[in-house]
């Protein structure tokens, strides 16, 4: 069976497949745009989270629909083999309150759902809000209000998950919400918006051998990175400021092993301060926003509105980002397929990146 996914439409959606580098449009099929939508091969099943009828719904190959369910708040959807792994929250209070992790099992298709107990006490107003499968690992990335987590399970067994750790997320900001997460057995990437001091900005932390740092920020000072500020400095005191120089040039020399040391130690603090001001000049920063993004092998792509780029995360910090060619305009969206290809969206077209 052919590799099939969905191609979002402002009415009705497009059923496609790939096919010598061409993509081919199968037929239409009743998903609205602003749908998250999975394709289960082996039963030839789409299963979709409707958001404008807060609902899920399947639907067969050819367009027939099967039915759907609203009993809860999905807002995340992953699929392995044939269970479909659905994040959100609870819909009503005496079914539950705060985070919501389901399986659906596709070999019975009577939308009887089985929880994932998750490893902490659910909190009210709290979602999972992104699902990502890499291998025989589901991973869940939790969100909304503080503290932000990441829970890792073994899906070995894809109809018994079996939780493996959990991972408490750094903030990169106030009101942080994370909006999406994608990646493979070498990077985790989750792209996230704040709202601060510095104005609105986006950021797109991927994480793995390095950890790689994208951003862009609405009304940012654009000298706020080139001076040493901070709570350890007296700008009128200049053998201080030299002092923390000294020290940063210590730091740096450091290995891994030894900074972890200098971060648990008396002056701790200050050594975290200067890992954060050493983070922030390494960040690769845009001057547009980041609508989308998807991790194929070390390579982040990072799509603007006019414009697709390409980053091979093993190079990191450098700042060298190759600009792809596309014929589109005012680009909303990447789609990343089951075979690792990219289609890139517009309001008007889609191409699939070659």
């Amino acid at each position: 069976m052919k590799n099939l996914f969905i191609i979002p439409q402002k009415t009705q959606s497009i059923v496609a497949t790939i096919e010598k580098e061409q993509i081919i449009n199968l037929g239409s099929i009743d998903i609205p745009y602003g749908s998250k939508t999975v394709y289960c091969q082996k039963h030839g099943i789409f299963v979709s989270i409707n958001f404008k009828e807060k609902a899920l719904k399947m639907y067969r190959e050819n367009g027939e629909y099967i039915g759907f369910n609203n009993q809860f708040n999905f807002s995340s959807i992953a699929i392995k083999d044939d269970v479909v792994y659905l994040g959100g929250a609870y819909k009503k209070k005496k079914n539950g309150l705060g985070e919501l992790c389901s399986l659906l099992d596709l070999s019975q298709v009577d939308f009887k759902f089985k929880q994932i107990n998750l490893p902490i006490v659910a909190v009210k107003n709290k979602a999972i809000d992104d699902i990502v499968i890499v291998g025989n690992k589901l991973i869940l990335l939790d969100n909304i209000v503080f503290p932000k987590y990441i829970f890792e399970f073994d899906i070995s067994n894809p109809r018994v998950p079996i939780h493996t750790n959990t991972i408490n997320l750094p903030d990169n900001g106030t009101y942080e919400h994370i909006v999406k997460g994608d990646g493979n057995e070498k990077w985790l990437g989750i792209k996230s918006s704040t709202v601060g001091d510095f104005g609105q900005a986006q950021h797109l932390n991927v994480l793995g051998e390095k950890k790689v740092q994208f951003d862009y920020v609405l009304n940012r000072d654009q000298n706020y990175n080139e001076e040493i500020e901070g709570p350890f400095v007296n700008k009128e005191d200049s053998s201080e400021e030299d002092f923390l120089k000294e020290q940063i040039t210590e730091y740096n020399s450091k290995t891994p092993e030894e900074k972890q040391e200098l971060l648990k130690g008396e002056n701790g603090a200050m050594y975290e301060y200067i890992q954060e001001m050493e983070d922030w000049k390494n960040k690769i920063t845009f001057s547009n926003p980041i609508v989308d993004f998807s991790i194929i092998n070390d390579n982040a792509f990072i799509l603007n509105r006019n414009a697709l780029y390409c980053y091979d995360l093993t190079t990191y910090p450098s700042k060298n980002i190759i600009k792809l060619q596309t014929k589109l305009k005012d680009m909303v969206k990447l789609i990343k397929t089951s075979d690792n290809r990219i289609v890139v969206m517009s309001a008007d077209g889609y191409e699939l990146i070659k």
